[in-house]
């Protein structure tokens, strides 16, 4: 193309523009794709409206007033089969955007159309001007959306000057070939004159409709990114729906014949025919849209669900997922997607201006129902106009039945059923459920991770505070340990050396376990320590005034058991307060004498202030074994619940070791094959003192 006329063509787009935005000041304000397509639909019209004035004029003109008079009861029948026929009509349609289809409507009217104008001439073009008008009045009267006004009467401007312009020119042709009204007969001779006729009037509308199809073209070459690639051009589409809707616009030659040489009985039975298929057409056009409709569903959801999987669970968007994946989802509608109680997920324009969204909402927190359907909604006249629409409200709800948020879908009741959108929501709402878990479930194990982590620094910090070794001492074989049931624990041993010899023993147990009974223990831990080595004759006033300590630094109801032993290791003797623990067990090397439980002198620590604690002291000969415990011991639980006991850990100890470790050994063992599969009921502390080693005891 040569620069010269590159330029005349952008001459010609500048002041149609330039015209269009003079009627419609306001598509200053649009942008972007948005403007652009309001714009050509404006160019449209300013470019056709002359057409459709010189049409009228022409139409004026040409008609014979005596046709109106002489058949107009046949004229209200044509009238009455094309309004009949435009009902059953078949849409095409070319993706745009995600969100903004084309449609080319046809059907078996213009078959109608073009018998009337082959049978009674131009007087027939009159019934598509009330046809389009009428339809155009009531669809602008029932309209109160600006946008969609316009739509409706470019529409109609397009539709005039297509439809008669193009056909004054075909009868133009017709009559320079000789050709009559009605057609004289069913013959070729005859049938040709209209046939050429017909092709003329397709070519003139071909030549109408490029210039703004080529305009298309060069906008959504512009706006590649935001269109949707399509198997055909818009020009394609254009000629395409051009030709498939005048097929049928040929057929009218045949039903003027019929008319002419048979009668309008004959007339009817073949139009008739023509009416079951175009209902057949209709059909089939509806199933081609549901089934297009429900491939763009499966193919969004698709893609948006391996977006979710691609997407890094910790840093999910789902906002953004969503804006890029539902748009175009569902065509016609509004739709808002939230969480509650105020965070919204998606929507479209204009939901904010919805009243009944806040109703949903509330409605959707009611009951427990998989949806609701809202009927006979009405957007206020600035921004929906009055037709009703019908609305959809999904759950959003978790694996436990637990409401989340919902899904609101709005579509008008005129461009078709908002149910058929259900089972789709449904998956929508089920995928933002899953990437919602996604997210959940990425955060609960990055916490248990953490929380894993810090336990396990916990324990190894809580592990600091036993003992570093084992007491050495001549004529005396101590061994000690911790079996924790979770990382940290809330039992407790320790040894302090005292002066003269003496050597405090310590088994305590918090009751409670895992971080809090970690805690408590290291407090009580250290304030025992600290009175015990300030009252080493006295074991029940380290405990005494250790109990007004824990009472006075810490708000907890926990309380603490205590087993607290010094022991002589010169004289052979144990002086001890036993605060609430297990009673210790002493048993003679000669078996001879009974074995000793070293009871309760006391409450345990951390219940009452003001209590006191006695002590007691027994002698240790040689060889006795002294065994201390912690309740993990006597209550361990087998699977059937039930417990070690007192009189488990005795028969053990009928066969103890030949050495402490050794006992200590037997008994864990002894504990374990009690338990088997049964998971650990609590933390287990032993602590084993003999007197003097033994070579051997069966």
């Amino acid at each position: 193309m040569s620069g010269f006329t590159k330029n005349a063509i952008n001459m010609k787009e500048n002041l149609i523009d330039a015209i269009s935005l003079k009627i419609r000041p306001e598509l200053n304000e649009k942008k972007g794709i948005e403007r652009t397509g309001l714009l050509l639909d404006m160019s449209g019209f300013v470019g056709t409206l002359p057409i459709t004035v010189i049409a009228i004029i022409w139409l004026i003109f040409v008609t014979d007033s005596h046709v109106f008079r002489q058949e107009w009861v046949i004229l209200t029948l044509f009238l009455g089969l094309m309004v009949l026929f435009n009902r059953f009509n078949f849409v095409m349609r070319l993706q745009v955007t995600k969100s903004i289809s084309s449609t080319a409507d046809g059907s078996l009217t213009s078959m109608i159309l073009w018998a009337g104008v082959l049978i009674f001439g131009a007087a027939a073009l009159w019934l598509q001007i009330i046809l389009s008008m009428g339809e155009l009045i009531w669809k602008y009267i029932g309209e109160g959306n600006r946008e969609y006004r316009w739509v409706l009467v470019l529409g109609g401007v397009r539709d005039t000057s297509l439809t008669v312009f193009t056909g004054l020119i075909g009868l133009s042709v017709y009559a320079w070939l000789g050709g009559s009204h009605p057609p004289t007969e069913l013959a070729f001779a005859s049938i040709w004159k209209a046939f050429v006729a017909l092709l003329a009037m397709i070519f003139f509308q071909i030549l109408l409709v490029m210039p703004f199809a080529w305009r298309v073209n060069q906008a959504l070459d512009r706006f590649k990114e935001q269109t949707t690639p399509s198997s055909m051009s818009f020009v394609q589409f254009l000629l395409i729906s051009i030709g498939s809707s005048n097929m049928a616009t040929s057929f009218g030659i045949l039903a003027a014949g019929l008319y002419s040489e048979f009668g309008v009985g004959i007339f009817l039975f073949f139009v008739s025919s023509a009416l079951l298929t175009s209902l057949l057409a209709n059909r089939l056009s509806q199933a081609a849209h549901y089934s297009e409709q429900r491939s763009r569903e499966l193919k969004r959801l698709e893609s948006l669900g391996q977006a979710v999987m691609n997407a890094p669970p910790d840093n999910l968007d789902l906002p953004t997922l969503l804006d890029q994946h539902v748009e175009g989802m569902f065509q016609q509608t509004h739709m808002h997607i939230w969480l509650y109680p105020d965070e919204t997920l998606y929507k479209t324009d204009l939901v904010d201006a919805i009243p009944e969204f806040v109703e949903a909402q509330a409605l959707a927190k009611q009951e427990s129902a998989p949806y609701y359907q809202l009927f006979g909604v009405r957007l206020p006249e600035e921004v929906g106009g009055r037709h009703a629409r019908n609305g959809l409200i999904v759950p959003i709800v978790n694996e436990s039945n637990q409401l989340q948020g919902g899904i609101y879908l709005l579509k008008r009741t005129d461009l078709g059923v908002v149910m058929d959108y259900l089972p789709a929501t449904q998956s929508l709402a089920g995928q933002v459920t899953s990437a919602l878990r996604r997210a959940e479930v990425y955060q609960q194990t990055v916490a248990a991770a953490k929380m894993t982590r810090e336990l396990e620094v916990a324990g190894e910090i809580q592990a600091s505070f036993l003992p570093d070794e084992l007491p050495n001492i001549e004529g005396w074989d101590v061994s000690a340990m911790i079996e924790p049931a979770l990382q940290t624990s809330g039992d407790f041993y320790d040894f302090i050396e005292l002066d003269n010899g003496r050597l405090g023993l310590i088994v305590a147990d918090v009751a409670d376990k895992g971080t809090g009974a970690a805690l408590y223990m290291a407090l009580s831990r250290t304030l025992i320590r600290t009175y015990a080595l300030q009252y080493p004759d006295n074991p029940e006033e380290a405990l005494r005034i250790a109990n007004e300590r824990i009472l006075q630094d810490t708000k907890s109801d926990q309380f603490v058991t205590v087993f607290y032993g010094i022991l002589d290791t010169i004289k052979g003797t144990l002086t001890y307060s036993n605060a609430g623990h297990n009673p210790a067990l002493l048993l003679s090397h000669d078996g001879q004498t009974a074995p000793q439980w070293l009871g309760q002198t006391g409450i345990p620590l951390g219940m009452f202030e003001e209590m006191a604690w006695r002590k007691n002291v027994v002698s240790i000969e040689l060889d006795d074994v002294l065994v201390m415990y912690s309740d993990g011991v006597t209550e361990a639980q087998d699977v059937d619940a039930a417990e070690f006991g007192e009189d488990r850990l005795l028969a053990v100890m009928e066969n103890w070791g030949s050495s402490t470790q050794a006992t200590q050994t037997n008994i864990l063992n002894a504990i374990h094959e009690f338990v088997g599969d049964a998971p650990q009921f609590d933390d287990i502390t032993l602590m084993v003192v003999q007197r003097q080693r033994m070579s051997a005891k069966n």
